[in-house]
């Protein structure tokens, strides 16, 4: 392993497809770092929109630009990674934006705690077309520091790339992004990192980063709902087939794809296809060994927000408790003394 300074070089990936309104933005905060050592990679994912003629005649040799055919994003970053020199890794989307501060200070914690793999902080969303308004990622009131694994499994995507600094070991360690991935492929890189041992460092204060939410491609699309819920159950399933039962259990993975499962089902059925939809949520009601329907409530209500493993113990001692209930009443009935003849 080389030795690494606060002055490591830092490689900025920015996979493209399309992007052209948005990218010299993504640019620009990457050239406006405090930060001195960066290099910026932009991955042209097969784009016809002249996005490849806008970045030769805007920055010449500041960015280093390949064209690929499209393969999706997965690939672009993977291409990426294969031209990246830096010590640490910033992935930038093309539509997003970094604040200028962010790479200085993840870069210079990375340098000083080598048991970190992953240094993230807090990233703000905003509507495009309203950047003024600005609100924290949801899952932020859940970040902490060290394994993460735990979190990522219950909470899902947890983070996303783009307000984090990874060491670019370990993203080798992990085998890059799976290529055969269109949504969620940033869920199943993060799992995979957690689950080889990846120590995560949270620094908490001011957004480090910005996301763009574009109207057209909003969450509550449905079409868009139904590929994000089918990427995050593979990826689930992809990491419980790594896991031993116990491990699963522990983690709760069960429960969480059944969740996903239980999504997926919703989404097919926003999307008019009503058959596979409930076919779905029936799988997961039988994956989690809901025999009832009090069992499929509470785990409706709660499955998010409650780990799997507590509340399957809650439910079974529930059950147990009435089954108790069910027998003192059926004693104390044949105690009651019978009517004369």
């Amino acid at each position: 392993m080389t030795h690494e300074t606060s002055d490591a070089l830092v490689s900025v990936v920015i996979p493209t497809y399309n992007m052209r309104q948005w990218i010299c933005e993504a640019i620009d905060s990457a050239l406006a770092q405090t930060y001195p050592n960066i290099e910026i990679i932009v991955i042209d994912d097969g784009s016809t929109d002249g996005t490849a003629a806008l970045l030769r005649a805007r920055y010449g040799d500041r960015v280093r630009y390949a064209y690929q055919a499209n393969r999706g994003r997965g690939a672009a970053r993977n291409a990426g990674l294969r031209l990246a020199r830096g010590a640490y890794i910033q992935f930038l989307d093309a539509d997003d934006v970094l604040c200028p501060d962010k790479i200085a200070a993840q870069a210079e914690f990375l340098a000083e705690n080598a048991r970190y793999a992953v240094v993230y902080g807090v990233s703000h969303l905003f509507v495009d077309g309203n950047p003024g308004h600005t609100w924290a990622y949801p899952a932020a009131r859940h970040y902490t520091s060290g394994d993460l694994l735990p979190l990522m499994v219950r909470h899902g995507g947890l983070f996303q790339l783009l307000p984090a600094l990874v060491r670019r070991e370990w993203v080798e360690r992990v085998g890059g992004f799976d290529e055969t991935m269109t949504r969620c492929e940033d869920y199943d890189f993060w799992l995979r990192m957690a689950h080889a041992g990846a120590a995560f460092a949270y620094l908490p204060g001011a957004p480090v980063a910005l996301y763009r939410k574009v109207p057209a491609r909003l969450e509550g699309d449905a079409a868009e709902a139904l590929a994000h819920t089918a990427g995050q159950l593979h990826a689930l399933r992809k990491l419980a087939a790594a896991l031993s039962a116990d491990a699963r259990r522990q983690l709760g993975v069960e429960g969480a794809m059944a969740r996903a499962q239980y999504e997926h089902g919703c989404a097919l059925l926003r999307n008019r296809r009503r058959g596979e939809g409930v076919s779905t949520m029936r799988r997961c009601f039988r994956a989690l060994d809901l025999r009832n329907r009090i069992h499929a409530l509470v785990y409706i209500l709660f499955g998010r927000w409650v780990p799997y493993p507590w509340l399957a113990d809650s439910l079974a001692a529930f059950d147990r408790a009435r089954y108790r209930l069910r027998r003192l009443a059926r004693r104390a009935s044949s105690r009651q003394p019978q009517g004369s003849a």
